[in-house]
């Protein structure tokens, strides 16, 4: 168990140091792998320093079931971290000393019923 967790920790710090070269973003890269300025050092409105210019999605773009899996995947994990809390809380009060795993178990499947929730709810209000 302590080598799978010493290994997971290892592959998270090696992506953080990650450089820009490694990632392949496509930005203009000087020496040092930072992106170069743009020549007049002025930024207009919606553009980088580099000189890439964002554009805002479409109505079209994303099909309605992606928008609905986005939002699914947002109140999941926006409510592990609360629902987490909470199963700590009740473990707590039950003089339960809880173990990390079966409580992040719990805390999934709480995060995973609040978010199917959200989808019926927003399913029978769009009828």
């Amino acid at each position: 168990m302590k080598k799978v967790v010493l290994a997971a920790m290892l592959l998270l710090l090696s992506l953080c140091w990650a450089s820009a070269e490694d990632l392949d973003l496509g930005l203009p890269l000087n020496p040092k792998g930072f992106a170069s300025p743009s020549e007049s050092n002025e930024i207009t409105m919606g553009t980088t320093p580099s000189g890439f210019k964002y554009e805002t999605y479409q109505e079209g773009e994303f099909s309605p079931w992606l928008k609905k899996l986005r939002r699914a995947e947002v109140i999941f994990f926006g409510g592990l971290p609360l629902s987490f809390g909470a199963v700590g809380l009740t473990y707590s009060a039950f003089g339960r000393s809880g173990e990390f795993w079966p409580m992040l178990g719990i805390s999934a499947g709480v995060a995973a019923l609040i978010s199917l929730a959200d989808f019926i709810i927003g399913e029978v209000r769009d009828r």
